[in-house]
């Protein structure tokens, strides 16, 4: 989930002299720096580049989420509301790589909202029943 914050805080980082991602990924994708006026200039490398790294997260995540069978229920409900959040925030960066220059990626407090309910109800029910709240939930988010 750290990845994502790494993501989503690039232009926060770059006014204070930080860069969390890896540089030579960054050159891979020709890349110098992680400037807007570099990044700009060199759009369909820098989309690739964040692509690239929202993907590495989501496939940290999903082997994360093998694990999330050992936590006890009354953990469960904030696990599954962060991961779903940052999953969301993921998503939404993904589509437009550039939001990270205009605003900070955070999901609405009615979003926040909804999700801890649906993961109230996740969390205490059996594995076929997940399936189906999540369904619900994609749906419920999708209106928010």
């Amino acid at each position: 989930m750290q990845r994502v914050n790494f993501i989503r805080d690039i232009a926060e980082d770059i006014r204070l002299n930080r860069n969390y991602l890896p540089k030579k990924r960054m050159r891979y994708y020709g890349l110098k720096n992680l400037r807007n006026e570099e990044t700009r200039g060199k759009k369909e490398e820098f989309i690739g580049f964040i692509r690239e790294q929202i993907g590495v997260y989501r496939k940290w995540q999903e082997i994360a989420e093998e694990g999330y069978r050992y936590i006890p229920r009354k953990y469960l409900i904030p696990v599954l509301n962060a991961s779903e959040m940052y999953k969301w925030t993921a998503d939404t960066i993904y589509k437009n790589p550039f939001i990270v220059y205009d605003r900070k990626v955070k999901p609405s407090i009615p979003r926040i909202s909804v999700n801890i309910g649906v993961n109230a109800v996740t969390a205490s029910n059996s594995p076929a029943e997940i399936e189906c709240t999540a369904a619900i939930q994609n749906s419920a988010e999708s209106s928010v």
